[in-house]
């Protein structure tokens, strides 16, 4: 039997509750926005890695800076980008924040390491929450897989 994709998605703006008592409203996460942030994220990646190259072969200090060559620092840092970009598009109003809501003023409190991450988790809830249902692999009320056979009989 083929997998079944919900289609209950959020259709209007809605608010999520982050911690330290900041509440964000966004719009509801499609594939243009999630593109789009990908995209964002991508290409501010490779402009830093090659900005800050230019700096270094033109005999300038990038003392302080992370190793851009290691694959680990360009992943992470684009991840927390594609965080930023992705409240930047989405992020509509909020709450609990010191600051007008801008594109920059989004990106910066997406910094706070403990916004960023659960603006993330919670963002791509719903997305997520429709995907897994009716697919065949959610967890059991066991929180296993399911009951399988015994395929070592005799053993």
């Amino acid at each position: 039997m083929p997998e079944l994709v919900s289609l209950d998605l959020p259709t209007e703006p809605y608010w999520l509750d982050l911690p330290r008592g900041v509440r964000v409203r966004v719009r509801p996460l499609d594939t243009a926005a999630m593109k789009a942030a990908e995209a964002r994220s991508q290409r501010k990646v490779r402009e830093l890695v090659t900005h800050v190259a230019g700096v270094r072969e033109a005999g300038g200090d990038v003392t302080g800076l992370p190793d851009f060559g290691d694959p680990d620092i360009r992943a992470g840092l684009a991840e927390a980008l594609f965080v930023e970009a992705l409240a930047e598009i989405g992020i509509v109003a909020w709450e609990g924040v010191k600051a007008d809501l801008s594109k920059g003023s989004a990106a910066q409190l997406m910094r706070n390491p403990d916004i960023g991450p659960p603006f993330l988790a919670a963002y791509l809830a719903p997305a997520a929450a429709a995907s897994a249902e009716g697919n065949g692999s959610a967890a059991g009320s066991d929180g296993t897989s399911g009951p399988g056979g015994n395929i070592a009989k005799g053993a």
